[in-house]
């Protein structure tokens, strides 16, 4: 993109464990507990390591930070481009 006459511009694909809205924390920090423990294991690591994807984890409330910081990111990015639904 830097060579296009854009300087900063990062794109990333991710992936992440989300629950319908108004979801208990009890059972959000419980599923947030047994992903950690799955994503422990050494074995799944390595088959996202070979299909070319880095594990990385974060609480729940990180997480929903940086879907708004996305969300918002893209809305303006949406918005500068001039892009729209036909």
């Amino acid at each position: 993109m830097e060579e296009a006459g854009i300087k900063g511009f990062v794109v990333e694909s991710w992936y992440g464990l989300m629950a319908p809205a108004g979801t208990p924390d009890a059972i959000i920090a419980r599923l947030h507990k047994e992903t950690l423990a799955a994503l422990a294991k050494p074995q799944l690591r390595e088959n996202f390591r070979l299909q070319g994807a880095d594990v990385e984890t974060t609480s729940p409330a990180e997480f929903t930070m940086r879907i708004k910081s996305e969300s918002a990111r893209w809305a303006e990015i949406i918005r500068k481009s001039g892009a729209h639904l036909d």
